[in-house]
């Protein structure tokens, strides 16, 4: 049995998806690796933010119900066949570490300031991905 406080809080979902990230006037870019309903993992990054707080922008998928999509359908869905929306939300970084194969950066960050539409998408996302 898995001690209590070991335990993750959230479900999470992998997302695999290019995202930006804004600190002050810096823009960069990233990958998206997981996703939950209480933070993401941020990963390929050039340097690390100076900053324990920024934005980050990404495009969550909206999933369909997989179980009610025949064989064939679902051997055809590609990346475009799914609507995508952009959310933006301020996160805080907890921890970070530096993937020495590939000299990035990746960070697990919390989410500091979302607003509840961007939560619901999020939400709804990795609840579909639990499902299917």
């Amino acid at each position: 049995m898995i001690p209590l406080k070991l335990k993750r809080r959230y479900l999470r979902a992998p997302l695999n998806n290019e995202c930006l990230i804004k600190v002050g006037k810096e823009l960069l870019k990233g990958e998206v690796s997981n996703i939950s309903e209480g933070g993401l993992l941020l990963k390929e990054f050039q340097v690390l933010p100076h900053d324990k707080q920024f934005s980050v922008f990404m495009e969550i998928p909206a999933l369909p119900d997989f179980t009610k999509i025949s064989t064939n359908e679902l051997l055809d869905l590609g990346r475009g066949s799914f609507e995508y929306d952009i959310v933006g939300t301020i996160v805080e970084v907890k921890r970070s570490k530096l993937n020495e194969s590939s000299n990035t950066y990746e960070f697990g960050c919390e989410f500091a300031d979302i607003r509840r539409e961007a939560q619901e998408k999020i939400n709804e996302y990795v609840r579909n991905f639990g499902v299917n």
